[in-house]
């Protein structure tokens, strides 16, 4: 049996949220018990893809790969599809068994490696995407915020969705830079339990009451609150990306279960509860913007001019 996956590049939180749940793999078995094969239909005419839309759909389709269900994709000639066909997106599930795991370098300088986060290989791919940039569009500019951005998210990711108690500890991430406009994107998505029901868990277990999709956010983002006990992290991660985002004049945004939260460049913060949208896991969104990056000081890239 066959079921047919069609993807746009969705404008609106309730469209992604929608696709995805009604995707999931559990709602198309318990319909599809004998399902064999997803056929995925980029059925859009838009003009581009932004990182958060390819990692959600990368878990998508991971939930599908892991029960050895046969995945193909029906190409056409829109910019989407060939774009995801240059990142290569499509190759990492062209056939049963494949992975998603490894290290794909796309032929565009701009893109950096779609990626499925595993703890393993944490350090090399957050060195690598700092090297990448550096060198490729970053020179002149300090961007160790990049390294330090992308270690705390990854931490907050083995937190939650990998944590011991986790049903599925699958995540993916990805970065692309604009150059027209000089900004850089990174996403990583998971579907784990969302950040709001795993802070009511942990409360729950301390014999506290829970709280709603806001507070429990609210609580995540304060200094050393942790729903782990992880040596690592300790409650820093989700502060640490907070404070540095709004220090470098980024923008900030979480994705979870009934809830989007948003720190723009101006720094204003804000709250939207989703009542009625039961977002898979949790998506989160860095931008980072070349002119509000520091200078890079002048010693440290005449020394790396030594060493060419």
């Amino acid at each position: 049996m066959e079921h047919l996956i069609c993807f746009q590049v969705f404008t609106t939180t309730a469209a992604l949220s929608a696709f995805l749940l009604e995707n999931r793999l559990v709602w198309i078995q318990a319909v599809l018990p004998d399902l064999q094969i997803v056929r995925v239909r980029i059925d859009t005419g838009a003009s581009t893809i932004k990182p958060h839309h390819v990692v959600t759909l990368a878990c998508l389709l991971e939930e599908y790969r892991l029960a050895d269900i046969e995945i193909v994709f029906e190409l056409t000639d829109c910019i989407v599809c060939r774009y995801l066909e240059s990142i290569g997106f499509l190759s990492q599930w062209g056939q049963v068994g494949t992975t998603g795991a490894s290290f794909t370098f796309p032929n565009d300088l701009n893109s950096f490696v779609l990626w499925r986060v595993t703890r393993e290989r944490m350090n090399d791919y957050v060195y690598s995407a700092y090297t990448h940039y550096k060198v490729n569009a970053f020179y002149s500019k300090d961007l160790t915020g990049l390294f330090t951005f992308l270690s705390e998210v990854f931490n907050n990711v083995f937190d939650h969705a990998f944590s011991d108690d986790a049903t599925e500890r699958v995540a993916f991430a990805m970065i692309q830079y604009y150059p027209s406009r000089e900004r850089l994107i990174f996403a990583v998505a998971d579907f784990g339990m969302g950040i709001p029901k795993s802070v009511n868990r942990y409360l729950s277990s301390k014999d506290l009451p829970t709280v709603s999709p806001t507070e429990a956010l609210q609580k995540a983002l304060q200094l050393h609150f942790t729903a782990h006990s992880r040596k690592h992290n300790q409650g820093r991660g989700l502060d640490t990306l907070r404070t540095g985002v709004e220090a470098l004049k980024g923008q900030f945004t979480i994705l979870t279960s009934h809830l989007l939260y948003n720190v723009s460049r101006k720094g204003t913060v804000f709250f939207q509860p989703l009542p009625d949208i039961d977002f898979p896991g949790t998506t989160v969104q860095i931008r980072l913007f070349k002119d509000s990056l520091p200078d890079e000081d002048a010693e440290i890239i005449e020394d790396d001019v030594a060493f060419l």
